[in-house]
């Protein structure tokens, strides 16, 4: 008798207990939905979104919050009910939102709507473009103009600078020349580009001529680096002369090298010089 009644408390202990965790498990149920049905249908991802000038802003309310699921599936999807509000203006040349800080709102149905913020940031350096892929060469004594040869690209305004502080003009050797990129928010681009300053050159054109006795010529020399004056010389005044411009004489048949020399550079003719049958 005493054992029947043990085993009955026993087995009405289980079930209160049974009971108890149901009765436990619906109240924090209860409780979890009644929480967030009174939470509102949207909730803001974060109250600041930055956005890349020359990208354009969202327009889909979901880039911006996350919905309450409970009350998703009790009053349907809200995109329907949701109004997305951007107070932002495009800029006319380009039809991107200026760079800038924007208010915005969004409100679903008859909810309290929701501000946030949308900063347009330039953090995208200008790309420096030049028409020169491999190296840009110059002589001796020669500077270079280097205008129109690279760009600055970038959609906010900017600048472009060219360091030539490492480059000798005056001696042959090869050099970098740096190139500096910079809009108005301070984004900065640098890029080198190698140089070759070459020796200066001196070419007299004709490095053999044949002419009758009398004729006259007049030597036009290439020069390839900064000029300087150039001086001539025969090696027989007797058969050719020539004078400080360049014009020759030839006085009798025979030959003779006329040498031009320009600082350490010089270059040679060799004149043949024929009797001249209408003499």
């Amino acid at each position: 008798m005493k054992t029947k009644m043990i085993q009955t408390i026993k087995k009405h202990k289980y079930l209160s207990l049974f009971i108890l965790i149901i009765f436990l498990f619906l109240f924090v149920m209860i409780i979890i939905r009644g929480y967030h049905n009174c939470q509102p249908m949207l909730v803001l991802k974060k109250d600041v979104f930055e956005v890349e000038y020359g990208h354009p802003i969202s327009q889909n309310p979901l880039d911006y919050v996350k919905i309450n699921e409970y009350k998703e599936k009790k009053k349907g999807p809200p995109l329907k009910k949701t109004k997305l509000k951007l107070n932002i203006s495009l800029d006319e040349e380009n039809g991107y939102p200026p760079v800038g800080e924007y208010n915005a709102t969004i409100q679903y149905d008859t909810e309290d709507k929701i501000s946030f913020k949308i900063i347009v940031k330039d953090s995208t350096a200008p790309e420096i473009i030049s028409y020169y892929q491999d190296e840009i060469e110059s002589y001796e004594g020669e500077k270079i103009n280097y205008e129109g040869m690279f760009i600055s690209q970038d959609l906010s305004e900017s600048e472009l600078k060219l360091d030539e502080n490492n480059i000798d003009y005056d001696n042959a050797g090869i050099y970098q020349l740096l190139i500096i990129a910079k809009d108005i928010y301070q984004n900065e681009s640098r890029k080198e580009y190698q140089v070759r300053v070459k020796a200066k050159e001196l070419n007299l054109r004709l490095h053999k001529l044949h002419v009758l006795e009398t004729a006259t010529t007049t030597f036009r020399p290439e020069v390839k680096g900064k000029a300087e004056k150039i001086e001539y010389s025969s090696s027989d005044e007797d058969i050719v002369s020539i004078d400080s411009r360049g014009r020759l004489i030839a006085r009798k048949a025979g030959r003779a090298t006329i040498t031009a020399a320009m600082g350490k550079l010089t270059d040679m003719c060799e004149v043949t010089v024929s009797q001249n049958p209408y003499k």
